[in-house]
């Protein structure tokens, strides 16, 4: 898949050095690498919607209940360009309901900083960009869910 070969090319001695033990997402079995890769490819490719979708949903698998990849993500840039990837993909539901979970998970368990870097920063306007991803997907399902549960962990106190 997509990933796989992005994992891989360079990676290949992680495989052996770890007895072929993988992760879910790849050959990366260091988190700070995989949380590196992830965010060089939203760099790469940030006109290609498919790649920041799913690069949007390898950070939510990174940082689910995981407050050093909550840190990790948003001191790498993390948030800046997954906002980047709503503005620019407004139209791909596909983009904005996997933005929304990153968003959403990012903020999980009270995590203020990032709660602080997504909603109250003039610069990102987290809270703006979720709603008009909601606005412009009204009937999408999946994009209005992991809006409103972004929008409930930014506002939980």
């Amino acid at each position: 898949g997509l990933w796989s070969g992005f994992f891989s090319d360079n990676h290949h001695h992680h495989a052996e050095n770890n007895n072929n033990t993988t992760r879910s997402i790849g050959v990366a079995s260091d988190d700070v690498e995989a949380v590196d890769l992830v965010l060089k490819a939203m760099r790469a490719h940030e006109k290609n919607a498919h790649v920041q979708a799913e690069a949007c949903g390898a950070l939510t698998s990174l940082c689910r209940n995981h407050a050093d990849n909550q840190t990790r993500i948003s001191e790498a840039g993390g948030v800046e360009l997954v906002l980047l990837a709503m503005r620019a993909h407004e139209t791909s539901a596909h983009v904005q309901e996997h933005a929304c979970g990153t968003l959403w998970n990012l903020c999980h368990n009270n995590h203020a900083a990032n709660k602080t870097r997504i909603g109250e920063s003039r610069e990102a306007n987290g809270v703006a960009v979720v709603l008009s991803a909601m606005r412009a997907h009204a009937t999408c399902t999946g994009v209005q869910e992991q809006a409103c549960a972004a929008l409930q962990n930014l506002c939980a106190n």
